[in-house]
This record gives C-alpha cells, sequence and structure tokens, in this order.
C-alpha cells in the first residue's frame, strides 16, 4: 500500500561513527536510514520494496557503492561494506541511479510513471542528498520539477493514461547533477544528449477532483505542451497549454483544474498521416506496432511513429504510388506489447496478439483486423472496405530476420517487416541499418527457339548496369539500403499490388503446369506479373505498346521482355517482365509492367475506374503510360537511370 508523507527529507542513524582520517579502510556495517521527506511541496508515496542508492566518495574517485531497500515503506536497512570516507552520496529512488563520478551524478527522470493521487511515486521523484557523516540526518533534495493538475469531469474514472508532450523542451530522460556537494535543488542540471524525450507518461486509475504530479526534467518549455488523456483503446480527449512554462528542480508547474467533460472528442491511438483528395473513395494503409512499449527513446511508442513515418515516406517516394498518393489515406495505429524483446522467433502473444512471426495463422490475422477496425476510422465507421487496403506491421526486432506478407483471396493483407535500424551486415563496410541486397543467384535461364534452358552466368558489367556494387575485393555484388525497402516490397508489391514474384532465386526447380491462371482470375486479380507461357503472358500486349510507342521517347521502357525465374524457388518454367525490380532485389523500384499492376488496383480501387484494365484494353494502357513517362516512372535509384 502507498503512504504518503508531507515532508522530503532523511533522518539516518547508524550504530558505528565514521571518521575521515583513513579513507581507505573498509568495514562491514549495519544501515537502518529512517526515510522522512520534505523540501519540495511535493507529497511523495513510499512502499514496501522501495529502494535507494548510496555512494561513498573519497574525493578522488567513487569508492563504493550500495542499494538501501525498505520493508515497511519508512525504514531502509542494508548490511553494507564501506570505504570509510568524507562524504557519502543519496539517489532516490535507486532504479534512477545509473553512475557517478567525483563530481557528478548520473540519474534519469522515467519516461513511464505511476499515477498516485494526491503526490507523486517514489520511483518517479529522483532525489539527491550528501553527508559528510553518515549519522545523523541526511537531507535530500528534488532533483525534477514537477507538473501539477487536477482533471475534472465524468470521463475521468475511465482514463487510464495521461501523455504530456512538449513540441519544444525536454520532460524525460538522462540528466547530469553538477557538484552533488550542493543542495540538488541549487545544482544545474543538464540533460544527457544521448537520451532526450519530449515526453512522459503517467499511467493508473485517475479520480475526478484528485490531483496528481508528473516528475519532469527542469527546465523552459517554449512552445508550452500538451495534455492527452485516453481510456483502455485510445479514446481521448486533448488539452493544449499554449505559453511557455518554466520550473526549476523542486518547482512546480500548477496547471489548475483541466475540465475533461462528460464525453471523448475520440480516439487518440491513431493518426492520420496522409489524406486522399482524389478517388471515389480513399484507399486505407495502417501502420501498426509489434514488440513497441510505451514512452519515448528505444522500443517505444514514439519510435515506431517515427519508423512508421519514415516507412510512409519511402512508400511514397516510390512510382506509382508516389505520383498516386492522393488516392491514399495512411493512419499510424498504436497498441502498446508489455515487452520490446521480440528476439529471432518473434513469438510474443503480445500487443496485436499474433503466435509467432512465420505463423500469424488464419486463426489469429482476424484479430489483427478486428482490432484495426474497432479503431481506424475508415473501418469502423464504414468509409472503406478492409478488404480494399491493408497494415504495415512493424516487428521491433532490431536486428534483421525477414519478413512477410500475408495476403487473403479478398485482397486485404498484412505485411509483416522487421524493423532493424542498428543491425551491422558488415563491420567496417556498412553503417548500422544498412542491408545488403543481391541478385540472388549468379545468372538466370534463357529459353532457345528449340525449348531449352541454357544457363547465362552474369558478368561484372551485368552486374554494374544494374547498380551493383562490390564492398570489398572478392565480395559479392550488392547494393546497400535499409529495412524499408523490405517493408515496399512486402507491403506494397505482394500486399497491395498483389504481386507474386520473389527475390528467393538460385534454386533448380521447375515450375510446370498453369496453376497462377487461377490468380489471373482473382477480384483483385494475383500475380499479373508472372507468367507460365512464352506465348500467352499478361503483359503481351502492354510490351508491344510500350516498346513500339513509348521507347522512341524514353529508351528504359526497353527493358520490358521475358525473364526466366519467378515466385518462390523457380529458376525455369517462370517469366518476369524486366530482369530486375522490388520483387526480386527489394530495390525501390518496380518494372514498368508492376508499376501498371499497382495503377491498375489503385483506379479500381478508388472507384476512379473499376474497369481499368492494362492486360486487355488498349486505351487503359496508353492512359497508364501517359502518365507514367510524365512522372518519370522508368527511374531507378539504384541503377540511377
Amino acid at each position: 500500500m502507498k503512504r504518503i508523507a508531507a515532508t522530503l527529507a532523511f533522518l539516518a542513524g547508524f550504530a558505528i561513527s565514521c571518521t575521515r582520517e583513513t579513507p581507505t579502510v573498509f568495514e562491514q556495517r549495519d544501515i537502518a536510514l529512517k526515510a522522512v521527506f520534505s523540501g519540495a511541496s511535493v507529497p511523495m508515496a513510499w512502499s514496501s520494496g522501495d529502494q535507494i542508492r548510496l555512494y561513498s566518495q573519497n574525493g578522488k574517485h567513487l569508492s563504493g557503492q550500495n542499494t538501501l531497500t525498505t520493508d515497511d515503506g519508512v525504514v531502509f536497512k542494508e548490511s553494507a561494506y564501506l570505504e570509510i570516507a568524507p562524504e557519502y552520496w543519496f539517489v532516490s529512488p535507486s532504479s534512477a541511479a545509473s553512475g557517478a563520478t567525483p563530481d557528478r551524478i548520473y540519474a534519469r527522470i522515467p519516461s513511464v510513471q505511476p499515477a498516485v493521487a494526491g503526490g507523486v511515486s517514489s520511483s518517479s521523484a529522483v532525489s539527491v542528498g550528501v553527508s559528510g557523516t553518515i549519522g545523523g540526518s541526511v537531507t535530500l533534495s528534488p532533483a525534477a520539477a514537477f507538473i501539477k493538475f487536477t482533471p475534472e469531469g465524468s470521463v475521468v474514472p475511465d482514463v487510464t493514461q495521461v501523455t504530456i508532450d512538449a513540441p519544444a523542451g525536454y520532460l524525460s530522460g538522462d540528466i547530469i547533477i553538477t557538484n552533488p556537494g550542493k543542495p540538488a535543488v541549487e545544482a544545474d542540471l543538464y540533460r544527457n544528449v544521448q537520451a532526450p524525450s519530449g515526453k512522459v507518461i503517467l499511467q493508473g486509475t485517475f479520480e475526478s477532483g484528485s490531483t496528481y504530479y508528473v516528475a519532469i526534467v527542469p527546465g523552459t518549455l517554449d512552445k508550452g505542451l500538451t495534455l492527452s488523456m485516453v481510456d483502455d483503446i485510445g479514446n481521448g480527449n486533448i488539452v493544449i497549454i499554449d505559453r511557455p512554462v518554466t520550473a526549476a528542480a523542486g518547482e512546480v508547474i500548477d496547471l489548475g483544474i483541466i475540465n475533461m467533460g462528460d464525453h471523448f472528442e475520440g480516439n487518440l491511438n491513431v493518426t492520420q498521416i496522409m489524406k486522399a483528395s482524389k478517388g471515389v473513395k480513399p484507399i486505407t494503409l495502417i501502420f501498426a506496432p509489434e514488440g513497441f512499449v510505451e514512452g519515448s527513446g528505444l522500443n517505444s511508442r514514439e519510435e515506431f511513429e517515427q519508423a512508421s513515418r519514415y516507412g510512409a515516406e519511402r512508400i511514397f517516394n516510390t512510382e506509382p504510388y508516389k505520383s498516386m498518393k492522393e488516392y491514399f489515406n495512411v493512419y499510424i495505429a498504436w497498441k502498446a506489447s508489455s515487452t520490446s524483446d521480440v528476439g529471432g522467433t518473434f513469438n510474443v502473444k503480445e500487443g496485436l496478439d499474433y503466435d509467432n512471426y512465420w505463423g500469424l495463422a488464419s486463426t489469429d490475422r482476424p484479430a489483427v483486423y478486428n482490432w484495426a477496425k474497432s479503431i481506424v476510422p475508415d473501418w469502423r465507421d464504414g468509409v472503406t472496405n478492409v478488404d480494399d487496403g491493408g497494415i504495415f506491421l512493424i516487428i521491433n526486432g532490431r536486428d534483421y530476420y525477414g519478413s512477410v506478407c500475408w495476403w487473403e483471396d479478398s485482397g486485404r493483407f498484412i505485411a509483416l517487416t522487421n524493423y532493424s535500424p542498428d543491425y551491422v551486415w558488415s563491420s567496417g563496410y556498412t553503417r548500422p541499418g544498412e542491408e545488403l541486397h543481391n541478385f540472388g543467384g549468379e545468372g538466370y535461364y534463357v529459353r532457345t527457339e528449340s525449348g531449352d534452358d541454357v544457363w547465362h552466368q552474369m558478368t561484372d558489367e551485368e552486374y554494374q548496369a544494374l547498380g551493383y556494387r562490390k564492398l570489398w575485393s572478392g565480395g559479392s555484388w550488392v547494393f546497400t539500403d535499409d529495412w524499408t525497402c523490405t517493408l515496399i516490397h512486402e507491403g506494397c508489391g505482394h500486399g497491395f499490388g498483389r504481386l507474386q514474384d520473389e527475390y528467393w532465386t538460385g534454386y533448380t526447380n521447375v515450375y510446370s503446369g498453369a496453376g497462377i491462371q487461377g490468380d489471373y482470375e482473382m477480384n483483385p486479380p494475383r500475380a499479373l506479373n508472372l507468367a507460365y507461357s512464352t506465348t500467352n503472358y499478361p503483359w503481351k500486349k502492354f510490351e508491344k505498346i510500350a516498346k513500339e510507342e513509348y521507347a522512341p521517347r524514353d529508351v528504359r521502357y526497353n527493358r520490358i521482355g521475358l525473364w526466366q525465374g519467378g515466385m518462390v524457388r523457380y529458376e525455369r518454367g517462370i517469366w518476369r517482365s524486366e530482369i530486375i525490380d522490388c520483387m526480386k532485389d527489394t530495390r525501390p523500384y518496380w518494372s514498368a509492367w508492376n508499376r501498371a499492376v499497382i495503377y491498375q488496383r489503385i483506379m479500381r480501387t478508388s472507384g476512379e475506374d473499376p474497369d481499368f484494365n492494362v492486360v486487355e484494353n488498349e486505351n487503359d494502357i496508353r492512359t497508364f503510360l501517359d502518365h507514367d513517362i510524365a512522372v518519370g516512372g522508368a527511374y531507378d535509384p539504384v541503377r540511377g537511370e
């Protein structure tokens, strides 16, 4: 049970007195520290099991540290082996202490804090104290500043989280307390530039009319702050404080009464980052998280939202999505996982609650769609149909483990993409987050007029013409990019584009039969980018028109043809339209035919032209090619042309 104490001071009594004559002598001593707080006009809540950190300091170096634990919320006890030193430093709570040197203490203001009615949790209010003796009393002064507010309204009991954002300034993260010999309330505090954040979260239960405190990094917030109060599914209200606010260590920014009213204005776990302005109806795409937790910094909601915005930027900088972005509504939807450790197996069962990475079974996928339909306005309100869009599920794996797309016959999809900003593929040759992409195999089969398949070995000149390079002498031909290439491949190629080609090649399997004929006839059609015949293939009319009418204006349309190898693990018996594109090595470039297929789905799904057909209709083929040549769709950033 939490106890609210009215003061912020420590009274320390020890059985053995200390001396400064022999600073190198260590002695065993039993400590019984009675904690009574005073000094900051902010009530402190203590509970059994709380801890504080004790450092012994001989003036030249930090000579030892111990953690003191309470079993009753008042008295901290520990048997400590300490150097007899001229100074002893105390940091509360122990979890906030991240180290010390002879002239400073490193501590951290937590980004997620528990809500305590009428006070602040002992785990949040970072405080420090310095004493020249272990006997007598030790005063702890707050190193944190505080925000105080009192929510009122009938919806307050439904609130489970209050998020405070500062458009300019820092609220949580690492701080450096200089000159710990002074009371911390007078000390200069500096943020550690490695881990600052403009966000802090208060979680728990809330009562209308009760006062709550949030510990923050001292300083000035030049552009004010925003309070977002939400229930357990994200419904909530936003309050904006649009004036500068300032608080030094120990001081309180009092926001007064916050009137929440009797209803929530909307769902704050959904952010729309793109809005459609063309088409009869928008096409809805959603970014969703797995393995991200509340808070700021690494593995947090903040990082997930940054990753999602970057992913959307890369998607809509790649043709044909770039020139067709006015047809899309794009949302970032949030649901926290209880752990950020998804590892290489992805057996998380958290957040969106799927069984494992490769096994997002048919029984699990409806739960993901139902969650998205419950909070994303387009799907919740019936503005668009879930079958006309899909979900980009960003997996917080940190390292690279691969990705997969689960598509349904109806058209909807979930594209699982590993977020790997830290992984280093080749130390000394790539930077963190750079992934290596290659041709997949060392050549391809060419079918002769007699029907024989003859192996063609790729030459160095051919690799170079495709934009590949060698990172080191004797290495493979590659290009480097980041995790968003896989995002584009999975979600925009397989998922929305319904493209069935794959970059896994280098096998000797032979595709036989006409199985993908059934895929062509689906609604929406699938696998139009593959052919099982060299005489009757989906892009036959398209190729003729593109080469005869458009290649004279842009020679890159001469890339279109029949290249053997495709789908998954088939080197022979199946054909693709160009030697290389996103579906083979994940480069942010689609072949002319694949661009046309994606364009077709955009036109049909948006209602702009439900019968648009680049397989059979020559006028539609020319409509696309006129558009494509005007926007420079044939540009490949890896080739540089």
